[in-house]
């Protein structure tokens, strides 16, 4: 990669669509002390064996082949690899084949702020109890049917959460996301009206989306969301204005609600 006195001054390493399968002992701190932002996208790599890079904020490894497993299991026994990266706080993982996330809950990134783990095979949300600093989460194109009651626990500090395409069929267990500002979940199943009265758990939300789902397409849909989401903003793509809040309102709570159900769609 360079002469030594010009890797020692590397930030940033893109290493990605090289074909690399073994990354060996090359990027550590003593050869990149100041590498701040690591590229592997496009790579058949499994393992991350990384060497401590302590200084490491960004890696992303989009479309490898990483197991998670494997790669968080051996880091911790061996001190280097993903578990010698205390201080990330970006990690992309999309497209590359994951099943599970539970590895994850063993992994030392506190400081995380932004997980990006879209077009996977994931089938529950996991292992992210650790992520406290958690701003931004992605599970778009992933295979996500409903989420339990420990999904989100123990992410406080999460702003916006995506979940779309995925096949979601039930909006329970969206809590506890005190900060969550945005919720993406167009492209999903959510089927009823019904199920939009479990936004109200989330306070604080500003924007959310959930087009292309079956209840986008129900009368009152707009309406019901947000009588649910009193905070919220903007709806699919769509600002919501205090005028279309008071005839909301007014639509459900009085006394013409049921003949305008059915005719109407707000």
């Amino acid at each position: 990669l360079g002469p030594r006195q010009v890797s020692c001054e590397l930030r940033s390493v893109d290493l990605s669509g090289l074909g690399l399968r073994d990354l060996g002992q090359l990027l550590n701190n003593e050869s990149f002390p100041m590498l701040r932002e690591l590229v592997l996208d496009g790579n058949p790599l499994t393992d991350v064996a990384l060497g401590p890079c302590s200084k490491l904020l960004v890696l992303r490894l989009n479309r490898t082949k990483i197991d998670l497993e494997v790669s968080l299991r051996t880091a911790a026994e061996a001190g280097h690899g993903l578990a010698s990266i205390s201080q990330l706080q970006v990690l992309e993982m999309g497209h590359s084949g994951i099943t599970d996330m539970n590895p994850l809950v063993r992994s030392s990134f506190e400081s995380l702020r932004i997980l990006h783990l879209p077009g996977n095979e994931i089938t529950k949300v996991e292992g992210l109890s650790r992520f406290s600093q958690l701003r931004e989460l992605v599970l778009d194109r992933n295979k996500i049917k409903q989420f339990d009651e420990q999904s989100f626990v123990g992410l406080h500090s999460l702003r916006e959460l995506r979940v779309e395409d995925n096949g979601l069929k039930s909006l329970a267990h969206l809590g506890p996301l005190p900060r969550l500002r945005a919720l993406y979940l167009s492209q999903n199943r959510i089927p009823e009206l019904a199920e939009l009265e479990k936004l109200g758990n989330l306070r604080h939300m500003l924007t959310a989306n959930l087009l292309n789902n079956p209840v986008a397409r129900k009368p009152l849909y707009r309406a019901h969301v947000l009588q649910a989401a009193a905070s919220l903003r903007c709806l699919d793509g769509r600002e919501v204005t205090e005028e279309e809040r008071e005839k909301s309102d007014q639509i459900l709570n009085g006394d013409s609600a049921r003949q305008i159900q059915g005719l109407f769609v707000f």
